[in-house]
């Protein structure tokens, strides 16, 4: 049973992470150089707070060394890893893996706000090695409210600290990887309003088909207005926005995996027509579908083992 000050904790918790952030925002941390580095410690190389304008986009080769953990606190955004595109909201994070080419970037125009930590150490693999077995590079809301707490309490430190102590660094760093385990690996659920967590998992189930914000509220037995309030509340956006972009998401796989139209997955997502549905795309992904495709989809690969 819930108790009644279940929401005003909630909240409370809410704004102290939001005033946590504002204090850290603009702030960036880059390790000293000369450090002695100890092979039984983590390492963070480089950490920051802040919020990035429209034209933010990282792209880095299969070169990147280090394992950095990335919290959207505002906005949207994509990410790319391994082939596959996501796209995410506040309150998500990413996890980059050495020698794995990335994308990130902000969505559609509109700033993104971001919390992160770049980590080293001989360490880091062993920590980390059950979620990269598994494929996990991006963790949802349910799992990331202690991962913040984390993330704002090591650069909270960083920050405050004219010496910082290597090994206090290390169990921090530890710390934080602990935490995004469990969250991923189901032993931690955030404290979100359960109708919200309902709701993400009815429109996951439904991204595919012809889905409106009503069926949604429908589904759950409360209006559109408070649907609405819901998402802008644990979001940051409508829910219109949030269903559209997973559609997205969605097109993306399919335009990688099969050999469909554009029509035709357009007809499939729900889009109003294939017009529409090129636009959409094209508004969130900086190209057309067929130009998504001749990058990462099956005839690329076809034509790239020809060439070998």
């Amino acid at each position: 049973m819930k108790k009644e000050g279940d929401g005003k904790g909630r909240e409370e918790e809410r704004m102290n992470q939001e005033e946590a952030i504002g204090k850290l925002s603009g702030y960036t941390y880059r390790i000293p150089e000369g450090v002695e580095r100890n092979p039984a410690l983590f390492y963070v190389e480089r950490a920051g707070c802040g919020s990035y304008d429209a034209d933010f986009e990282i792209v880095r080769d299969h070169t990147y060394p280090f394992y950095t953990l990335h919290f959207l606190f505002d906005g949207c955004g994509f990410f790319r890893i391994r082939g596959q595109d996501y796209f995410l909201t506040k309150g998500e994070a990413f996890l980059i893996t050495p020698g794995e080419e990335h994308v990130y970037c902000n969505f559609t125009a509109s700033s993104i706000g971001l919390i992160w930590v770049e980590a080293s150490g001989i360490l880091c693999g062993d920590v980390l090695m059950e979620l990269h077995r598994k494929g996990l590079s991006v963790f949802h809301r349910g799992s990331t409210g202690e991962v913040l707490d984390s993330l704002i309490g090591l650069i909270g430190y960083l920050k405050e600290q004219a010496e910082v102590n290597d090994y206090e660094v290390s169990a921090k760093v530890y710390g934080l990887f602990m935490k995004l385990m469990d969250g991923a690996l189901g032993k931690v659920r955030e404290k979100k309003p359960e109708l919200f967590l309902k709701a993400l998992e009815y429109i996951h189930g439904q991204a595919d088909k012809n889905l409106r914000v009503g069926d949604v509220a429908e589904g759950l037995h409360i209006s559109t207005a408070y649907l609405n309030k819901l998402f802008h509340a644990n979001a940051g956006i409508s829910p219109i926005k949030y269903i559209t972009w997973k559609r997205v998401e969605r097109a993306c796989a399919m335009l990688r995996e099969t050999r469909l139209t554009a029509e035709k997955i357009s007809e499939e997502l729900g889009f109003y027509d294939s017009a529409y549905f090129v636009k959409v795309f094209k508004r969130a992904m900086g190209m057309t579908p067929m130009q998504y495709r001749a990058v990462n989809g099956v005839e690329k690969e076809e034509t790239d083992q020809t060439c070998i």
